[in-house]
């Protein structure tokens, strides 16, 4: 089947238009009149694609919900999946995810998850003085400390022990791979310089953390 990332990108809303409706229609065939429509790409994503989706239904009463479908290059919509849906279920504030699926609809995994009405910090961020950007940040830091906080098995049931060291070790590994890909050269000294001091480094519990 053809792969979302070959298509043309003034043919790519057609394209999902077609193959989301037939397999919402699969999923759920009690649901009436159902359609996909304003297909739109959110140029905000890191990673992955997102296209912001409307899905129109009737199931005794009409709905029109606004979607995003996040579009992996490779593995990870199951993964990304489940990490979100148990964040949700300890009370953390992430978008409902609602399906994954693995490549058989647009050719590359994806998940849906809400539409969330709102605008990116980029801008407040650039322009803002540090007294106008002190209540955001103070937002986002709050939620990394709640992330923080969170037991490490209620997200990553299947993970397992592992120490602070070996945890640094393969940090550390794979930023020498993104460094080497990248030609980034400069930053070598400074992952040695990690390296070179990373027994000093106290052994600390897991806990679970954003990543970016």
């Amino acid at each position: 089947m053809a792969k979302l990332s070959d298509v043309p990108d003034d043919g790519v809303p057609d394209f999902i238009v077609d193959n989301l409706e037939g397999w919402y229609r699969r999923l759920y065939p009690g649901r009436r009149g159902l359609t996909v429509s304003d297909v739109k790409e959110i140029t905000s994503g890191w990673e992955t694609r997102l296209f912001h989706f409307r899905l129109s239904y009737f199931d005794g009463s009409p709905h029109e919900d606004r979607l995003v479908a996040r579009v992996f290059s490779g593995k990870g919509a199951a993964r990304e999946y489940g990490i979100m849906s148990r964040l949700m279920g300890v009370g953390y504030p992430v978008p409902r995810v609602y399906e994954y699926e693995e490549g058989g609809v647009l050719g590359q995994p994806f998940l849906t998850m809400e539409f969330i009405e709102g605008r990116g910090l980029e801008r407040e961020f650039l322009s803002g003085s540090p007294r106008d950007l002190r209540g955001a940040l103070d937002v986002m830091m709050g939620l990394f400390v709640r992330l923080h906080e969170i037991e490490v098995s209620k997200i990553f049931p299947e993970a397992g022990g592992g120490s602070t060291h070996e945890y640094i070790d393969r940090v550390l590994s794979r930023h020498r791979v993104v460094t080497k890909g990248c030609g980034i050269h400069w930053v070598d000294p400074l992952i040695e310089w990690l390296q070179e001091r990373r027994g000093s480094v106290t052994e600390m519990p897991p806990a679970v953390l954003h990543g970016d």
